[in-house]
């Protein structure tokens, strides 16, 4: 699981969604295995089928399973008077993207 996240994440990051559904489908026929779209998925079976690919997951290391980028999703209330420019809603897309350059920053310190 780690191996495949790394890969992923590493490899893939900088491809458009269109390209990762490629990536995704190679990387699946090259390990032999198929994907499951449940919420969480054991380390040992990579996730995604038909509806969500690899980048919709994220590796968790202290459970070895896939979950899904949605599952950190947390209600969101703006605080009163903020302006809308300082709003940054938490989305999976969101979460992702600051997972990915908290981890770069935290590389190259």
């Amino acid at each position: 699981g780690i191996f495949l996240a790394c890969l992923t994440w590493s490899l893939g990051a900088s491809l458009v969604q269109g390209e990762q559904r490629r990536f995704d489908a190679n990387l699946k026929k090259m390990c032999g295995m198929t994907g499951s779209d449940s919420a969480s998925v054991p380390g040992t079976s990579l996730p995604g089928q038909t509806k969500f690919t690899i980048f919709d997951y994220k590796y968790n290391l202290a459970n070895q399973n896939w979950v899904q980028w949605s599952s950190e999703v947390t209600d969101f209330q703006p605080q009163p008077g903020c302006a809308f420019y300082q709003i940054l809603v938490p989305t999976a897309d969101t979460i992702r993207s600051t997972w990915l350059v908290e981890t770069c920053v935290e590389v190259f310190r």
